[in-house]
């Protein structure tokens, strides 16, 4: 099944925060997904792909075709923005903004009770004030960091 979904994203730039459109493709079935993403700055069509069914890979892949000073600001990329360890759908993050998360099983804690999992639960494209980025000093549970080759 191809599904196309346009979403407001916003990148980080040296001129400050500046909100543009993503294109996301993405096929999915029971054996495999795979996913485009087609994003505009500046007058350049930046394009990446990815297999990875959270699409972490391709927004990785996507923010590593930026220019060296613009980065993805959004909760796929915030140190507050982590998975459920027992199954996030595409297009998902969890916000654990006011905890703090030092392994996965400290998510998990957090999302046993399915209304605070409605009130975490966040695009993966969305961002807001408390946004930070995320880095190797703070524990995630997000593979994000691990597909963005250029910070490792």
């Amino acid at each position: 099944m191809n599904k196309n979904i346009e979403k407001t994203i916003c990148l980080q730039t040296p001129s400050g925060d500046v909100l543009t459109s993503i294109l996301i493709q993405f096929q999915e079935n029971e054996i495999s997904s795979h996913v485009v993403l087609q994003l505009n700055y500046q007058e350049h069509t930046y394009i990446s792909q990815g297999t990875d069914y959270l699409w972490m890979d391709a927004f990785a892949a996507l923010e590593e075709q930026l220019p060296n000073n613009v980065k993805l600001k959004c909760c796929l990329t915030c140190r507050h923005g982590n998975l459920c360890p027992v199954g996030t759908p595409p297009d998902t993050i969890y916000c654990m903004e006011d905890v703090l998360i030092s392994e996965k099983y400290d998510v998990l804690t957090y999302l046993v009770d399915r209304e605070e999992d409605d009130t975490r639960k966040r695009s993966s494209t969305y961002f807001c004030p408390k946004y930070q980025k995320q880095c190797k000093d703070f524990y995630t549970y997000n593979d994000y960091l691990y597909h963005l080759k250029k910070e490792l």
